[in-house]
């Protein structure tokens, strides 16, 4: 009777331990990144996040744009993102349904290169080049040029009063 209780106690033992085992499940993600153009897109980061335990996992995708993460004791519940410069950043959930080990999560990149419409320029005539020496105008385009007249004597070569006798410009003393 003994034997036969020590053998029951063992089978019960591989029992439970079989089903501790099991409950471990470890969740593979895999899948693939392309571009707009269906063709594959290496660097891309990708990171997985557990939904209710928030735990965090990263990859990138090989030349082939293949990635692959694992999560033992894996909850089968997740969310995606991927991000590549040029390339829009997505994401999304995935989740396991029934007793899948492998989580195939495929997806396709957009550009974020904006194209710009065609912009045609034409080049300018040729201009001629002011003549600093002409007397006629001076440089600013003005016709006028400073002088002295029509001011009081002990006004004579102060720029500011000179400057204000010319139309159009105001004396604002103190500044």
């Amino acid at each position: 009777m003994r034997r036969f209780a020590l053998l029951m106690c063992s089978l019960l033992l591989a029992v439970l331990s079989a089903t501790t085992a099991s409950a471990q499940q470890m969740d593979v993600i895999r899948g693939r990144v392309v571009g707009p153009d269906s063709m594959p897109v290496s660097g891309v980061a990708v990171k997985a996040t557990s939904y209710s335990g928030n735990v965090s996992k990263s990859a990138k995708t090989d030349r082939n744009g293949r990635y692959s993460i694992t999560y033992p004791n894996g909850e089968g519940d997740y969310w995606l993102e991927f991000r590549a410069i040029g390339y829009v950043a997505k994401r999304f959930e995935i989740k396991r349904v029934a007793d899948e080990e492998i989580l195939l999560a495929d997806t396709r990149l957009a550009s974020s290169i904006a194209t710009l419409e065609q912009v045609t320029t034409t080049a300018n005539a040729g201009r001629a080049l002011v003549n600093r020496a002409d007397p006629g105008g001076n440089v600013g385009g003005g016709d006028r040029t400073l002088s002295n007249t029509g001011l009081s004597p002990d006004q004579m070569g102060n720029l500011a009063a000179m400057a204000a006798a010319m139309p159009g410009i105001q004396l604002i003393p103190g500044l």
